[in-house]
């Protein structure tokens, strides 16, 4: 919620005697009557109004508290999905370090790494420094967070790829594999992906789905490669999922991909590999950190530490040019 000010809308075609508090609130326009003809009392009103607004909520929880962060840190929503999950429902007071350590024990329980618990803890930190920032906490919590381990190095030559992509024998893994790959983003939005985010006349892919964000790449330009799975995708079409299995969306995609990996003979192959094999790739081809960061909707700093790494014959390209 931002960006008070006063107005006289036209209301049923006929411009407003009376002045109005007009802001803009998820992208939709908000306005309530300050019942005011008069300017001098309308911007009193105003005036009023804001601080009103501003004030901390008498009662809240940590799920209030992540939202107000997100909106000024919307790229954080995918680590703040968890935190609101297991921790949205209770007060910052009942934050113990008993309680945090039961966090992470949670999330380890669901499969998550300790750098991927790092991540949401900084962000259940970073959430709580606002609430102070805001006037809504007094004390800080103190948050622990597990050391993350070294960044994950594996991504898939172009070979190991071809093999997944020929083990995975239904063609909603096969679309999903494409789109992973071919547009660098994470399964949950490609999962979210419809029909309608298929631009077939300019060749785009658009992820704007409910989970989007602010940092997610509005579209990326559909390959030759992507091209040809999507066309064989769109006979299959059944509902509006471009991933889809008879028809209904796809929450999890693990159990199909991991009996592919097996098929395909690969070893210690995750689905996120397929994010930073994307990144990869971008380099392989010559590409930037700066255009391999645009892919992913990243910054550089990011894709340096997390996801670009290097095959052989970019590593022997490199050293070459050392060598003369």
């Amino acid at each position: 919620m931002s960006g008070y000010r006063l107005d006289r809308p036209n209301i049923n075609g006929r411009r407003s005697d009376t002045w109005y508090v007009i802001w803009s609130e998820k992208g939709r326009s908000r306005r309530v009557s300050s019942k005011e003809t008069d300017r001098w009392q309308a911007e009193r009103f105003l005036a009023e109004y804001e601080a009103v607004q501003d004030l901390p909520p008498q009662e809240f929880d940590i799920a209030m508290l992540v939202r107000g962060y997100l909106e000024e840190a919307p790229g954080e929503h995918h680590h703040a999905k968890a935190v609101i999950r297991l921790l949205g429902p209770l007060s910052p007071s009942s934050l113990t370090r008993a309680r945090v350590r039961m966090f992470h024990k949670s999330r380890r329980a669901e499969g998550a790494s300790d750098s991927t618990i790092n991540r949401q803890s900084r962000v259940l930190r970073a959430a709580l420094q606002w609430g102070r920032k805001e006037g809504w906490l007094k004390e800080l919590p103190h948050i622990d967070a597990p050391t993350p381990a070294p960044p994950r190095e594996r991504f898939l030559t172009r070979a190991e790829f071809a093999r997944l992509y020929e083990a995975a024998e239904q063609i909603h893994l096969r679309t999903f594999l494409a789109l992973a790959v071919y547009t660098g983003q994470r399964a949950s939005a490609i999962l979210e992906l419809t029909w309608d985010d298929i631009d077939t006349e300019n060749m785009l892919v658009r992820y704007q789905g409910g989970n989007a964000t602010k940092r997610r790449t509005p579209y990326v330009p559909i390959s030759a490669p992507l091209a040809l799975t999507l066309s064989t995708a769109m006979l299959d079409r059944n509902g509006p999922f471009v991933v889809h299995w008879r028809g209904e969306p796809i929450t999890s995609i693990k159990k199909a991909f991991g009996a592919a990996v097996r098929r395909a003979g690969l070893r210690d192959v995750r689905i996120h590999d397929l994010r930073r094999t994307a990144a990869s790739w971008v380099l392989d081809n010559g590409g930037t950190f700066d255009m391999a960061a645009a892919l992913l909707s990243d910054d550089v700093r990011t894709v340096r530490r997390h996801y670009a790494r290097f095959s052989d014959e970019y590593m022997v390209g490199i050293t070459g040019r050392i060598a003369g």
